[in-house]
C-alpha cells in the first residue's frame, strides 16, 4: 500500500511539472515574435550632409541584430550599410526596443549615379518601406511609416527677417519677425503643411495658422509674432514616434513689387519610453 502512495505521489508530481513545463512552453510561444515589428516613424528632414535616419523596432529579448544591409524600394536605391543599437529591455515582458540608423547621405540611386538627398533637392521625396538584408542573405521588407525629405529654400529677399529662431528644447518655440521695408504679407507655406497642422499649433500674432486672415500690411520696422507648441503627438493616429524638421514660410511682396519671404523651422524629437502593455498592442497590430 504505502509502494502504490508512493509510485501515485511521483507520478502526481512529474504530472505538475510537465504541466507547468507545457503552460511555460505555450506562454512563450504565444510572446515570441518571428520577425522584428517596427514602430511606425513620423519624419521629415532637409537634405543636410549629415542627416542621420532613426527607427525603433521590436524584436524577442534574446534575438541578435544581425542585418548588414538595406535599402528603399520604393526609390530603387542600391542597398547601403546600417547600425543597430539595443535601446531599452521592456520591464515584464520578453522584449526589447532597438535603434536602426541610416546616414541618408550614404544612399545613392541607380548604380551609384545619383544620391538620395541629390533627388529630395529637386523636389520632395516620400519613403514608408525598408528592405532589409541579413547575414545569410536572406531579404524582408518594412513598413516603418513616413520619411519627407526636401530641399530647405534658400531666401534671398530680406525685406523681412526673423529675429531670433524658434527653439524646440521643450516643443515649443517663438520668433519675432519685423519687416525691414514697407510689405505685404499674402501667405504662410510649408512644403509639408499637412503635417504642421497634424501635429503643431501655429499662430501668428495669437492667432491659429488656420483662422489667420490674409494679406496683412507692415510698415518698415513692424513686426509680428510667431509661435508653435507641440500638439500630443501620442494622438497622431498610428505613429509611435517622431523627428521632424520643418520649414514654415511667411511669403508677400515688398514696397517695390517683389517677392519677399522669411523661413524659420518648426521641430521635434519625440520619442515615448513604452510598456509592457504598449509593446504587447504594438505586436499586436504588426503581425
Amino acid at each position: 500500500m504505502k509502494l502504490r502512495l508512493k509510485i501515485i505521489s511521483i507520478a502526481a508530481v512529474l504530472i505538475l511539472i510537465v504541466s507547468a513545463w507545457v503552460v511555460n512552453i505555450r506562454a512563450f510561444l504565444s510572446y515570441s515574435i518571428d520577425d522584428p515589428v517596427f514602430l511606425k516613424a513620423y519624419l521629415a528632414y532637409h537634405t543636410d550632409e549629415n542627416t542621420e535616419a532613426e527607427f525603433y523596432y521590436i524584436t524577442n529579448s534574446y534575438d541578435k541584430n544581425n542585418w548588414y544591409e538595406a535599402s528603399f524600394p520604393e526609390i530603387d536605391s542600391d542597398k547601403f550599410y546600417t547600425n543597430t543599437f539595443e535601446m531599452q529591455a521592456i520591464r515584464n515582458s520578453s522584449y526589447k526596443i532597438n535603434k536602426l540608423v541610416i546616414r541618408l547621405n550614404s544612399v545613392f540611386l541607380k548604380n551609384g549615379a545619383e544620391r538620395l538627398v541629390d533627388k529630395a533637392a529637386e523636389k520632395p521625396v516620400y519613403i514608408s518601406k525598408l528592405m532589409l538584408t541579413d547575414k545569410d542573405n536572406i531579404s524582408r521588407e518594412y513598413d516603418f511609416g513616413r520619411l519627407c525629405m526636401y530641399r530647405e529654400e534658400q531666401i534671398s529677399n530680406n525685406a523681412l527677417q526673423f529675429e531670433n529662431g524658434m527653439s524646440s528644447s521643450d516643443s515649443r518655440g517663438h520668433s519675432t519677425a519685423r519687416a525691414l521695408d514697407n510689405i505685404r504679407l499674402t501667405a504662410v507655406e510649408s512644403p509639408f503643411m499637412d503635417i504642421v497642422q497634424e501635429m503643431f499649433d501655429v499662430r501668428i500674432n495669437g492667432t491659429s495658422i488656420s483662422d489667420f486672415t490674409f494679406p496683412i500690411d507692415m510698415a518698415t520696422d513692424d513686426s509680428i509674432e510667431v509661435e508653435y507648441a507641440l500638439k500630443d503627438v501620442s494622438k497622431v493616429p498610428g505613429y509611435q514616434f517622431s523627428r521632424v524638421f520643418i520649414p514654415i514660410r511667411l511669403s508677400g511682396v515688398d514696397s517695390a513689387g517683389g517677392r519677399c519671404e522669411m523661413s524659420n523651422m518648426v521641430h521635434c524629437d519625440q520619442y515615448y519610453k513604452l510598456t509592457a502593455g504598449d509593446v504587447r498592442n504594438f505586436i499586436r497590430e504588426g503581425r
